[in-house]
């Protein structure tokens, strides 16, 4: 009898410290629920700094936002010159590609604190944990093993010449 389909679960990230094991060996896990967590303090610090970036950026772009729609009032009225109100609206441009690259920084810091909490990708029970508290895990790393869905199956084997005597449906007895 062997598992249906036994589902690897790895860390996604690399260099970090496993600093919870949440399950033992024959545990039964839901999807989604907590299989081990990895240290996140420096993951967490580069989301709060790429979160403060996207708030620096979105007060860039205000302001270059303000200053275009100074330069297109004041062109109206022939006071400023055609130059600066490209100049600004470049600098309006430049300020909006600025911002969206702050946020995907924002998003890929926030996607990689994610990666920190390794958690069951279906339910299942736990038949292999690997984790061990206190290692530091490479990228790919096995954490443990889930029969997936709880479902196992028969593998058996049939000698090649007693093939001729199998038929579909028919009843079998298993020994061990």
């Amino acid at each position: 009898v062997v598992a249906w389909q036994e589902l690897v679960v790895g860390a996604e990230a690399g260099g970090l410290r496993v600093v919870e094991v949440a399950v033992e060996e024959g545990d039964r896990v839901r999807q989604g629920q907590l299989l081990a967590r990895l240290e996140d303090s420096v993951l967490a610090a580069q989301r709060d700094a790429a979160e403060a970036g996207v708030r620096e950026a979105e007060a860039a772009l205000r302001v270059a936002q303000q200053d275009l729609v100074r330069s297109l009032e004041l062109s109206r009225g022939q006071i400023a010159a055609r130059q600066t109100l490209e100049q600004r609206e470049a600098a309006e441009r430049q300020a909006v590609a600025r911002l969206a690259a702050s946020r995907a920084r924002r998003d890929e810091a926030a996607a990689r604190l994610a990666q920190t909490r390794i958690v069951a990708p279906t339910d299942g029970t736990v038949s292999r944990r690997t984790a061990l508290l206190g290692t530091v895990v490479p990228a790919g790393q096995e954490m443990a093993r889930l029969i997936r869905d709880d479902r196992l199956e028969l593998d058996a084997r049939v000698p090649e010449l007693d093939l001729a005597a199998v038929a579909p449906g028919q009843r079998v007895r298993v020994v061990h």
